[in-house]
């Protein structure tokens, strides 16, 4: 399990409460490029409201998924306060590579058309925030 956290706060409980080995914690950001990020947080209510800013005094690194050069990719979950999108475009090579089941919270035109026009995704189910897709195998006969 790879999990990432931007935000420092969040980054620590994020250790305090995942102590297995299995579980490879990068306190960084997932987007499409490389690049520093800021987080900007909305609310003191509720911490996992805070948005990635991309600007000249970022502290924290943004990585993609295509750079963990995964040997196996089952499942991806994003839930990246509408930066999702950006986190998918730098996977596509990992995407590609395993076909993993892929869950976004907040589904979009961007995401559809990536998903399901360019790689081939269905929707495979649906709740109130979250989407499902999964690949399906074209046949040919």
């Amino acid at each position: 399990v790879y999990t990432f956290e931007p935000d420092p706060l969040n980054f620590f409980t994020l250790v305090v409460n995942c102590q297995k080995d299995n579980i490879i914690k990068m306190q960084a950001a997932l987007g499409d490029k490389h690049t520093m990020i800021q987080v900007a947080r909305l609310t003191n209510q509720n911490v996992g409201m805070n948005r990635v800013v991309e600007n000249d005094v970022g502290i924290v690194p943004q990585l993609m998924i295509d750079d963990l050069k995964l040997t196996a990719c089952d499942f991806i979950q994003l839930d990246v306060e509408l930066y999702e999108i950006y986190a998918l475009r730098g996977a596509v090579e990992t995407i590609k590579k395993f076909r993993p089941v892929i869950a976004v919270e907040n589904r979009n035109d961007d995401i559809d058309t990536l998903l399901i026009n360019e790689l081939g995704y269905k929707i495979y189910a649906q709740s109130q925030m979250d989407t499902i897709y999964h690949y399906e195998e074209k046949n040919e006969d």
